[in-house]
């Protein structure tokens, strides 16, 4: 079963996670169905509970858990950008980790959600075949009433500058596949909307991706099937007991 890994920061991208599961990966789940395979979403949302832990306790469970889940996915990865660049765990914090994945690919006063894209989607040019940079345009911020602006606009003059320098990095990335995208602000759900051009040019690249990946593969009888569809579901059984624990997202703004 292949796995997806989602990085994003969490609260400003609820509405494109939750469209990716209802959407966008039960479709990708039927073509690739016809080459004997199955893809997995990993979604850190569902994580682990941080809520007895102290600050630096959690924060190195996080660091762990983020990169274990890389390490199950990698090369395929979808990255969410809007205008937050996310938590940045104290230096104590890092070294703790003592992980030399960490170690490698962390910089000071880098967030998690960088380390994620670092170590996951640009350690080599060869991922970035199976990676997609989605980037949401800014223009919506204007549009959000004050009472929720704040959870999607930059953290401060700081992050908004090294999100600036991340971006520019993805792009400049000859390789990347880069999905600039528009959505509008739902006044009277409070939520962004408007995602389904996003949708489709976003299972069109993926459809395209696994197209490539199997292109050797071939079409599966109805017996096949049937025992691909027993093994999908036990896998996706074991999969949600395991992942289905709180995840404390006051560490992932």
């Amino acid at each position: 079963m292949r796995s997806v890994f989602i990085s994003s920061t969490f609260k400003d991208m609820q509405t494109e996670r939750d469209f990716l599961h209802e959407k966008i990966f039960p479709k990708l789940r039927k073509v690739i169905a016809e080459y004997g395979e199955d893809v997995q979403e990993l979604d850190l949302r569902w994580g682990i509970d941080t809520v007895n832990m102290t600050e630096e306790e959690s924060g190195r469970l996080v660091l762990k858990v983020c990169i274990d889940a890389i390490d199950r996915c990698v090369p395929f990865i979808i990255v969410l950008l809007g205008e937050r660049y996310g938590w940045i765990p104290q230096e104590n914090i890092v070294a703790s980790a003592n992980d030399m994945r960490v170690d490698k690919y962390y910089r000071p006063g880098m967030s998690i959600t960088n380390l994620e894209i670092q170590y996951g989607a640009l350690r080599e040019e060869s991922v970035l075949e199976h990676c997609v940079f989605c980037m949401r345009n800014p223009k919506i911020i204007s549009d959000i009433e004050p009472t929720y602006r704040r959870i999607y606009e930059s953290e401060s003059e700081e992050h908004k500058r090294k999100l600036s320098e991340l971006k520019r990095i993805i792009q400049e990335k000859e390789n990347a596949i880069v999905l600039n995208y528009d959505a509008v602000w739902d006044a009277d759900r409070h939520k962004v909307s408007g995602l389904e051009k996003f949708g489709e040019d976003l299972f069109r690249i993926l459809q395209e991706m696994i197209r490539k990946e199997y292109k050797d593969g071939r079409n599966l009888g109805w017996q096949e099937k049937l025992l691909l569809e027993t093994k999908r579901t036990k896998e996706q059984y074991l999969s949600a007991y395991v992942e289905s624990f709180l995840y404390n997202s006051k560490c992932r703004e």
